[in-house]
């Protein structure tokens, strides 16, 4: 399957796999995807497939959920989010890779990888994984996102981008006294001291 038909097929997926409300979100995510991906010199078909198939499973039974997040984990080498509470509310990420690597046959690593850590990230992401989180995140309908905030991060490169984002969503969530994953805070730390010694 190449990516013009993953894309077409993952984008009526949604509609059968997802209440309506999610699947506007994955195909905001995926246009924003794609337009970061063009302001960075990727192809923006990279972009839309990964936004469009990020939350791909979040509506599954949890069991399902887990059984493709190993799949992913096998194929990628990467381990399993922690078997917590908020494993369980992230493992839809690397579900959703596995899902498109084993259901659609699609077995594009960087594709895969920007699926799989769109909710939590890590320390050694590709450009397109960088781009999609923080699609996610800043994608223009989560309305509570400054349009200032969006824009000045568009001037950003993708590591900057990603730190950017990622600092947001953090103090975004304390405000809000949500649970944030102790490897979210820990990469953020990580990223914190290396763009001090920048």
């Amino acid at each position: 399957m190449d990516l013009d038909e993953a894309i077409a097929t993952v984008d009526q997926l949604l509609d059968t796999r997802l209440r309506e409300k999610r699947a506007a979100h994955s195909r905001g995510v995926a246009e924003y995807a794609a337009h970061l991906c063009s302001l960075h010199g990727i192809d923006p078909r990279r972009g839309r497939l990964a936004g469009l198939a990020h939350d791909l499973c979040k509506e599954m039974p949890k069991k399902a959920q887990w059984r493709y997040a190993r799949v992913y984990a096998e194929l990628s080498g990467r381990g399993l989010p922690p078997s917590d509470d908020i494993g369980e509310a992230v493992v839809h990420a690397p579900a959703s890779a596995g899902y498109l690597a084993e259901e659609l046959g699609f077995k594009d690593a960087d594709i895969l990888e920007a699926m799989a850590l769109h909710s939590l990230g890590a320390r050694d992401m590709a450009p397109l994984a960088l781009l999609v989180y923080a699609a996610d995140k800043l994608e223009p309908g989560r309305h509570h996102v400054d349009p200032e905030f969006r824009a000045r991060c568009e001037t950003l490169a993708p590591p900057a981008l990603f730190f950017a984002v990622m600092e947001n969503t953090i103090a975004w969530m304390k405000e809000r006294d949500m649970p944030i994953a102790g490897e979210s805070l820990e990469l953020y730390e990580w990223f914190s001291h290396g763009r001090m010694e920048a």
